[in-house]
């Protein structure tokens, strides 16, 4: 099933009146820093066409970041990760042609991250169409904020100091609760 991930870049002034497009199996999350670049992020399997759930979220008055996604690589305890109180969101933007070079250097860091205290499950989202805002979304759960501050030591900083095949924009946050009718 498509997934639409979008992530929203909202002014300070209007993070508490934040309101968008609100869709079945959907998640919102909302950045822990508010000088954060994406305040919102959604992560939506809607049931109708996804590409009106992506001209929804592009038409909601934010600066939307909004594409197709494909669930390409999970590991972790999904149980355990439904209770996470953090969520770390990872969206990459690479380059068309250069995703296979993106996965093998993303492994390695993932390969070491899943060892960590703290990791509980993740899952990278790879778009399905070339205009996707981001070649790779990675939605990772953390036990704590304690936890995932650890996991990005001196062995995590040793991998990501060579130049990397993508850009990375993080986002740490936490789910928040959507309204009850859904869209």
């Amino acid at each position: 099933m498509p997934i639409v991930i979008t992530s929203y870049e909202v002014p300070p002034d209007r993070l508490d009146q934040f309101e968008a497009p609100v869709f079945n199996a959907h998640h919102r999350f909302r950045a822990l820093q508010d000088d954060a670049r994406f305040a919102y992020i959604d992560v939506a399997e809607p049931t109708a066409d996804p590409a009106d759930a992506v001209r929804a979220a592009r038409d909601s008055g934010y600066t939307a970041h909004s594409g197709c996604y494909e669930v390409f690589h999970s590991g972790g305890n999904a149980v355990e990760a439904r209770a996470a109180s953090i969520v770390f969101i990872n969206c990459f933007q690479v380059e068309p042609g250069n995703e296979d070079a993106a996965f093998e250097r993303w492994s390695l860091i993932n390969n070491y991250m899943v060892t960590r205290p703290g990791y509980l499950a993740h899952r990278l989202h790879r778009r399905t169409h070339d205009d996707a805002a981001f070649g790779f979304v990675n939605v990772v759960h953390w036990a704590s904020t304690d936890a995932w501050g650890a996991a990005h030591d001196d062995r995590f900083r040793a991998l990501v100091a060579a130049p990397l095949p993508f850009v990375s924009m993080a986002t740490l946050c936490r789910e928040v609760d959507l309204p009850a009718v859904r869209r």
